[in-house]
């Protein structure tokens, strides 16, 4: 193979700590049927990243206990080659997509990488590819964690660590959803969590169960969505991740594929509506 047909990838061939990260030369990908090859933009790192670099996901039995493994798993960038059977997306399209394969060889660290159709969605443009690649696997987690709580419209949801890009994403989908949101999160933060629809702010200062039934003085049975993951990483639902540096930003009230969301205001020239919170932005 000549130059061409390799790029870098960050992969670990074992587990442990951070020398074990390799920029490697690997093969280029190839997309099969329904797939399409990505020219990678950006790729965040998440702590699920650190957990499988460390071995806890090998130690939970959810990876095999050696062989090469590529970091990453969402990412924004361009679409750069089709595989056969594709009629969603053409070469140059910008767009978002996530790696969900535990054990690819190359996760989406790398200069390109192949996913299947259903995996990817147009990217916003009212956003930078750095600020898009953050959207996949938070904003995934926060609809996966609505759709098993199953609330009805009108009901109450608690939200703590509201500010951040897992409970920021939760409060924009649960507005969308027609939930009434209590959300927690720091003083300073309170402007930004009512913009992207908290019905009301208990500041994390405060005693939580005190303050909660002050601002809904009810029968207190709404469910509680933790936002903040610095405690436990784990979920009946599974890993729980946020990107270090990312905000949340706004949402469509329509979303694509397994992606599930997307943010700031859709090109019409694509048939995606506008986000009824499209006004709102986070820094």
């Amino acid at each position: 193979m000549d130059e061409g047909d390799h790029m870098k990838a960050v992969i670990i061939r074992g587990y442990g700590g951070p020398d074990v990260i390799e920029l490697a030369d690997v093969p280029v990908p190839q997309p099969g049927t329904g797939q399409v090859r990505i020219r990678v933009q950006a790729a965040p790192v998440h702590p699920v990243d650190i957990a499988t670099r460390a071995g806890r996901l090998a130690e939970h039995g959810l990876m095999a206990a050696s062989g090469d493994v590529g970091l990453g798993w969402d990412l924004a960038g361009v679409v750069e080659a089709l595989g056969p059977g594709v009629d969603r997306f053409t070469t140059g399209d910008m767009v978002i997509g996530m790696r969900d394969l535990l054990t690819a060889p190359v996760g989406a660290q790398a200069e390109q990488v192949v996913l299947d159709t259903d995996a990817v969605a147009p990217a916003p443009r009212s956003v930078t590819p750095v600020e898009a690649s953050t959207i996949p696997l938070n904003s995934l987690t926060a609809a996966q964690a609505l759709d098993l709580l199953a609330l009805q419209p009108g009901q109450w949801l608690l939200v703590t660590g509201a500010a951040g890009a897992l409970g920021g994403y939760a409060l924009q989908l649960a507005v969308l959803r027609g939930l009434r949101t209590v959300a927690v999160a720091a003083p300073g933060d309170e402007e930004l969590v009512r913009g992207l629809g908290a019905d009301e702010f208990v500041a994390r200062t405060q005693s939580l169960g005190g303050a909660v039934r002050l601002v809904v003085p009810v029968a207190w049975t709404a469910p509680w969505m933790p936002g903040s993951l610095a405690c436990r990483p784990w979920t009946p639902s599974g890993m729980r991740a946020r990107s270090w540096r990312s905000r949340p930003v706004p949402l469509p009230s329509r979303c694509a594929a397994r992606t599930c969301t997307t943010s700031g205001s859709i090109p019409t020239d694509r048939g995606w509506p506008s986000s009824p919170l499209s006004s709102t932005s986070a820094s």
